[in-house]
């Protein structure tokens, strides 16, 4: 679990700073802009209000959706793993 921590907080990071810069103008593409929305949910487009109160806040539901994402890449690349196993 750690490795795909890791690897989908590196993602959130970077598509973070793409949403940033494409809101700011800086950059014309908007790949990142739309990949953040992904590592967004579910807190943030279910809990906007309470997630956009303070910095603090917004950041820690960043961490608990890449929590949950680690935990999802985790759980579907061990059932792959058994199945293969298996046959």
């Amino acid at each position: 679990m750690t490795i795909s921590f890791f690897a989908i907080g590196l993602l959130t990071i970077v598509s973070f700073f793409g949403a940033w810069a494409y809101d700011e103008g800086t950059i014309n593409s908007s790949i990142l802009a739309s990949l953040f929305k992904v590592f967004r949910f579910p807190t943030h487009a279910l809990f906007w209000d309470f997630f956009n109160r303070t910095a603090a806040t917004f950041y820690s539901g960043l961490l608990l959706n890449t929590v949950f994402y680690a935990f999802l890449a985790e759980r579907l690349f061990s059932n792959l793993k058994r199945q293969k196993a298996n046959d």
